[in-house]
């Protein structure tokens, strides 16, 4: 009896040690790899700032929009949500169908559906015909939009057209995405801006711009790391414009727009001292200044984890719309929205507004603006005719930004 009892206490002994083990192994693997991603994000970081994550390349051979005689410039920037927005009747029937980060459960499209999403965007920018193209949030091999690489397939569409060059920055590079709410992974990710001309791009240079403090190192691994992407066209022998496509941070809670906003003037300034003219803009996930809602929107799926005050983004912005010629007018902006001597509803004035400034909205309506172009050079066009071509579908949860310029 007591041998039997001693091979009993053995045996429970054996198990605890085996389960023990198997905890203590699986808790210091864990250790073992937090400690490598915690690591790497300092690596990560060195990494943005190499080469590889800047593309350049050629669309076309062919040098014939180079011309002497130029008036006027049409530019375009647009936030195509990697081809893969999902369609606005599937938007206003609920969220499920949505993607993670804006409140559904979608993880990914499927590489067809992204495909012809791509293809009807293409066929409006075509429209469109703008001389040169900001794009932000075009994927690379990304799995959320497909998996096949939405650069070159843009450029090959664009083969006998009048474009020449391109280039290409990430933002987003990373193998995997932990979506913790849906205790799934999205999987491989490379998101960047990309600008498109056609006259001969030089100089194309990816900077980086601030890096979120707000978070923690494991969380930065995974985040986005912005930049601003640059380069010059040369349209005639002493006119010489630079160009800045960016997409700034969206749901920083310090100071990160700031920095990154100050990042951007500094570029643009020092540009304008060597006697460039300049444009400009993209996504700046900030409304402008006059803006009521500031807060809490109702289409926003972030209201449960944290609340987004604009109010000192718009100080922020300010600069840039006090210094340059924008989309945006801020006395229009202001009496559309505050004339209290008009007769019109609070219903249809919210309506008019969302009209005429709205670029972006996730639930059927492009109910507030993020996204701007700004310049030195003299504003022409704001091509609100082109816009309008494109509200009647849902391409992405923005609308682009077009406007054309004057040549001194």
């Amino acid at each position: 009896m007591i041998i039997l009892n001693l091979v009993t206490d053995l045996k429970k002994l054996s198990n605890n040690f085996f389960k023990n083990y198997t905890t203590l192994s699986i808790f210091i693997i864990f250790l073992l790899l937090l400690f490598i991603i915690i690591l790497k994000t300092n690596i990560i970081r060195k990494n943005f700032k190499k080469k590889s994550n800047l593309k350049i390349g050629v669309i076309n051979n062919s040098n014939k929009n180079k011309e002497n005689n130029l008036k006027k410039i049409k530019v375009m920037s647009y936030n195509i949500q990697f081809a893969s927005a999902i369609d606005k009747n599937n938007l206003l029937k609920g969220t499920k169908d949505m993607y993670w980060y804006d409140g559904g459960e979608r993880i990914s499209m499927n590489k067809d559906k992204s495909i012809k999403k791509f293809d009807d965007i293409i066929n409006y920018i075509k429209k469109v015909n703008p001389d040169v193209i900001f794009l932000q949030e075009i994927c690379k091999w990304s799995s959320r939009s497909g998996g096949y690489d939405q650069v070159e397939y843009l450029v090959n569409s664009l083969k006998n057209t009048d474009y020449i060059n391109y280039c290409y920055a990430s933002i987003h590079k990373v193998k995997f995405i932990p979506v913790l709410k849906l205790n799934k992974l999205d999987g491989k990710v490379d998101m960047g801006n990309m600008i498109i001309s056609k006259y001969p791009i030089t100089n194309p240079i990816r900077h980086q711009l601030a890096i979120r403090k707000d978070t923690t190192r494991l969380q930065r691994f995974f985040d986005l790391k912005r930049n601003a992407l640059t380069c010059d066209i040369n349209l005639r022998k002493k006119n010489k414009i630079f160009l800045l496509n960016t997409h700034i941070s969206a749901f920083s809670l310090d100071n990160t727009k700031k920095w990154q906003m100050n990042k951007i003037h500094n570029l643009v300034m020092q540009n304008i001292s060597k006697g460039k003219n300049v444009i400009f803009g993209g996504d700046l996930n900030t409304v402008p200044p006059g803006t009521l809602k500031t807060v809490g929107y109702p289409d926003s799926s972030h209201i449960d984890d944290f609340i987004i005050d604009e109010t000192l983004s718009m100080d922020w912005i300010q600069t840039f719309i006090l210094d340059f010629e924008s989309d945006y007018d801020i006395d229009r902006y202001k009496s559309v929205r505050f004339n209290s001597d008009s007769n019109i509803s609070e219903k249809k004035l919210s309506k008019l507004h969302e009209h005429e400034f709205g670029t972006h909205g996730i639930r059927g309506k492009y109910n507030r603006k993020v996204d701007y172009l700004f310049s030195n050079l003299k504003i022409k066009d704001y091509h609100k005719k082109d816009i309008g071509l494109i509200k009647k579908g849902w391409l992405s949860d923005h609308l682009p930004v077009i406007i054309s310029y004057e040549l001194n």
